[in-house]
Parts: structure tokens; C-alpha cells; sequence
């Protein structure tokens, strides 16, 4: 016997077993969303619906400012009331040993270790720098991971100046990093082109290529043509690459809108379009229409190219929310997944509504075969069940047996074609299955009640373990009834 199961053959009301738990396919580990809502219960259309739902799908999480401001309140209250040692380090020493990790491996902020660590960069910052550059463990995870509250707290308290004239002692060692890239976070909050020349000096070649890059961060949306004179200045078409990406899907409008300013330098403007970077962006941005998303890319308008683009975006943006388990647990209809995939994607949506339509059916059919079905009523019903029976042989492989049995029991076998074509479907999944499940499916298909879908079971799982376990084959077989498949059965020998 194979690798053993870990769920049991349950019975059915109707009194016939059927295989609840075979192992499906990996889903992911996000929180169940709210609880289901019966389709009859809904009140507005699926297009209403798919657009809340779509909007859920982007809202970021919570955000952590109220908490971050918290945190530094706190340390500016403790700033002001701690007795400062007269050796920082050794209380810093001291504190670490009793500084651990979170339950997710990560290094916790620490009020007292960020004043200590204020009130030394007021004192000699050269010193700390020094110092911390021999640590190790828990004192060097705890001043890394502190550090910037402190300075943030410098820059509050003292202005810039202090800062940049730290900035050549902490070149010399590796917290220099962290050091700059904290000044650069919150002196591009409030940008100042002469106070940025002033860090420029300051900081030199080794760390000005980090502090540039980190003052386009939060670098205000409201004075974006200044960060773009500050990026010709420097002649750098990647510091414009690290802007706000916080605003992730305003970054193909916004190279759109650089590609177009006649204002920038020529040469600039070349090197911006010449960029692999902003190509793959513009070409993966699914606002556009799908001719200039491939001409961006550098590719021929063709259908295989079109194609290749459509599933690629249909793959990402179901696998964004997992709205196959969105469906799986009534979170969702196919229709509402549908509408909220062509609301992310109107390019695709309108260029080739009928290819995405069935990317999002191939999608749903192995969760859900009768929700993914639903996609299809549109077509005749000849063309539905000639796609639901190339699911049926081209899909769920590794998928739960029963959700199989469930596609198949939406296919009518009434003609010679769809009779064979169901036949090779269960071929092809009783080899796999049996592959995967040894004994656990042979039960389960013994176990399916009398019809059609039990004697093509037990005809291919027969001759799919003939040459393996021929007694189980010869048991098999001789639980065949149909007299078609009775005369497919090999000979004895």
C-alpha cells in the first residue's frame, strides 16, 4: 500500500461512501474571510459585489503609524527622565541580556535601549560607533534595531545638523547603513534641496548612494517634480525607480508621465525608456490596453504573445486574494470572482473577455466544478460539456477523487463521444490517483454507488494496477456490469 490517508471513507445519507479528505491542493494559509452569505441572500449584483470585494482584495493592512507615533512619545518621555549612566555601554550590556527576539524570530523595539542610545549620540557619537562595531548577538541586534528611533528623536529635538555631522564617523563602519538610511526616510519627508547638497558632502561616496535613495521614500507626492529635478540632478534614473514604493500601483502612471515630459533632459528621457525595469512595468501594468502593454515589452502583437500576457495576469490576480478558496468556502460566487478579475484587468477584459473568462474557469474547476461550470451557461451545451470533459482529462491531477466525480456528474454520457471521452478522463485520473493513493482509492472507488461513473472506475483502475496487483484487477473486473466495458476486458489468459 502506498502513503496511507489521513481521513477515513465517510458514508453518505444516500448510504454509499465517499472520499471527503484525499489530499488536495496546497491552499493558502490566509484567514478564513467573513462567514459565508447564501447567493439568495445577496441584494445587489455580482458586478457591485466583485467591486467590494476587489477593494478588500487591495486595501493594505493596518497601518502602523498610530503605533510607531506611540512608540516615540515613549521615548521622549524616557529621554527626559532617565538618569543617564556614566557608562552607556556597560547599561547597554546590561540590557541586552535580558533582550530577546519575538515569537516570530524578530528584534523588538526597546524604549530603554533607544534612550540609552539617544542620550550616547548626544554625548559622542564616535564613540557608539566605535563600540557597536565589535558587538555581537543580542547587544548588536538591539542597537541596530534601535538606533533609528533615536536619531529620529535627534532630528526632533537638535535639527539636521548634529546628524550630518555624524554621518563621516559613521561611514567608517557598518551601522553607517542604518544610520543613513534613517536620515534619508525623515529628511524626505520634508525635502530640502539645499540641506540634501549639504548630506551629499557630508556622507560621500560610500554612503550617498543609500541616503539618495531612501529620500525618495516618503518623499511628498505633492512635491514629486522636485524629487525629479533632485533625480536629473544626480543623473540617475534609479533613484526615480525608489520612489514611494509604498505607492506600488502608481508607478507605471507615473513613468508613463516622466516618458512624456518634454521638460526632462533628452538624454534622461532615453535612458528612462531604454530602462528594462520601467518596460517590464509598463507591460505589466493592466490598465493599458494589451497592444501598448506588448509594445512596451518589446513584443510582437500576435495571439500567442496576447495570450501568454492574459494568463500570466489571470494567474497573479487569482492568486492574489486565493479566490479559489474564496469560492471553496462560499466567501465568494464564480461570478463575482469573474466580475472582480475583469475590474483589476480591463485591458484583458475587454481585448479578450471569452480567454479570461476561462483562465478563471480552469482556476475554479478543480475547488468548485459546478461554481466554475456556472461561468459556462452562456455556451451551448455542446461546447460546455466538450470543456467540461477536457477539464476532466486535463485537470485534477493530485485534486480530491470526489471533486472529480462531481465534474463528471454534470456531463451526460449520451453520445459515443462524450461516453469515450468520460472514459479516457477516469483512465488517466485512475492511474494517477492510484499512484498517489494505493488502497485508499481502490476503497473509494468500490465504495461509489452503482451507475456509470462506479464501472468506468472499477474498468480503469482495473487495468491501470494489472500488472502490480493482478488479483485486485481480476476483483475488479469481475464487479464490471456494463456490457461495453465488459467487452473492452482483455482476455483471460
Amino acid at each position: 500500500m502506498t502513503r496511507p490517508i489521513t481521513t477515513h471513507l465517510l458514508a453518505a445519507a444516500a448510504g454509499w461512501a465517499v472520499y471527503q479528505s484525499l489530499p488536495a491542493a496546497p491552499r493558502s494559509n490566509s484567514p478564513p474571510g467573513p462567514p459565508a452569505v447564501k447567493s439568495a441572500a445577496r441584494n445587489d449584483d455580482p458586478a457591485g459585489r466583485a467591486g467590494r470585494l476587489l477593494q478588500n482584495a487591495r486595501s493594505p493592512a493596518p497601518a502602523t503609524d498610530a503605533k510607531k507615533a506611540a512608540f516615540q512619545q515613549d521615548l521622549a518621555a524616557r529621554i527626559d527622565s532617565i538618569t543617564v549612566p556614566a557608562d552607556i555601554a556597560a547599561a547597554l550590556e546590561n540590557l541586552a541580556l535580558t533582550y530577546e527576539e519575538d515569537e516570530y524570530g524578530h528584534a523588538p523595539k526597546s524604549v530603554e535601549a533607544a534612550a540609552l542610545l539617544y542620550h550616547w549620540l548626544d554625548r559622542d557619537p564616535a564613540a557608539l560607533f566605535a563600540w557597536i562595531d565589535g558587538r555581537e548577538g543580542n547587544t548588536s541586534r538591539m542597537v541596530t534595531k534601535n538606533i533609528p528611533a533615536a536619531l529620529k528623536e535627534q532630528l526632533a529635538r537638535h535639527g539636521p545638523d548634529p546628524a550630518i555631522a555624524m554621518l563621516p564617523e559613521a561611514a567608517k563602519y557598518d551601522l553607517g547603513g542604518t544610520v543613513t538610511r534613517t536620515l534619508g526616510d525623515e529628511l524626505g519627508k520634508n525635502p530640502d534641496l539645499a540641506l540634501i547638497a549639504r548630506l551629499k558632502e557630508a556622507s560621500g561616496d560610500k554612503l550617498w548612494p543609500d541616503l539618495a535613495a531612501n529620500l525618495g521614500r516618503y518623499w511628498p507626492l505633492e512635491r514629486s517634480a522636485d524629487f525629479l529635478k533632485f533625480a536629473v540632478a544626480e543623473d540617475s534614473i534609479h533613484l526615480l525607480f525608489q520612489y514611494r514604493p509604498q505607492d506600488y500601483e502608481n508607478r507605471s502612471s507615473r513613468f508613463a508621465a516622466w516618458l512624456a515630459d518634454e521638460s526632462l533632459p533628452a538624454e534622461f528621457r532615453d535612458k528612462l525608456a531604454d530602462s528594462k525595469h520601467v518596460k517590464e512595468t509598463l507591460a505589466g501594468d493592466r490598465s493599458l490596453p494589451l497592444a501598448e502593454r506588448l509594445a512596451f515589452g518589446g513584443l510582437p502583437d500576435n495571439a500567442s504573445n496576447r495570450a501568454e500576457l492574459l494568463q500570466r495576469d489571470v494567474d497573479a490576480l487569482m492568486g492574489d486574494r486565493d479566490w479559489a478558496f474564496q469560492v471553496h468556502h462560499g466567501h465568494a460566487t464564480a461570478e463575482e470572482v469573474l466580475e472582480a478579475i475583469r475590474a483589476a484587468a480591463p485591458g484583458l477584459a475587454d481585448a479578450a473577455p471569452d480567454a479570461l473568462r476561462d483562465r478563471v474557469f480552469s482556476h475554479l474547476i478543480e475547488t468548485d466544478p459546478a461554481a466554475a461550470m456556472s461561468l459556462l451557461d452562456e455556451l451551448p451545451p455542446e461546447e460546455r460539456h466538450a470543456r467540461a470533459l477536457e477539464a476532466a482529462r486535463g485537470k485534477f491531477e493530485g485534486s480530491d477523487p470526489a471533486k472529480f466525480l462531481d465534474l463528471l456528474q454534470l456531463i451526460p454520457a449520451d453520445t459515443p463521444e462524450r461516453w469515450q471521452g468520460r472514459l479516457d478522463a477516469w483512465n488517466l485520473r485512475s492511474r494517477s490517483n492510484n499512484a498517489e493513493h494505493g488502497d485508499d482509492y481502490a476503497a473509494w472507488v468500490q465504495a461509489l454507488p452503482p451507475g456509470l461513473d462506479r464501472e468506468m472506475g472499477l474498468y480503469s483502475l482495473a487495468r491501470a494496477v494489472d500488472r502490480r496487483d493482478p488479483d485486485l484487477a481480476a476483483g475488479l473486473r469481475a464487479q464490471i456490469a456494463d456490457p461495453t466495458l465488459k467487452e473492452k476486458l482483455p482476455r483471460p489468459r
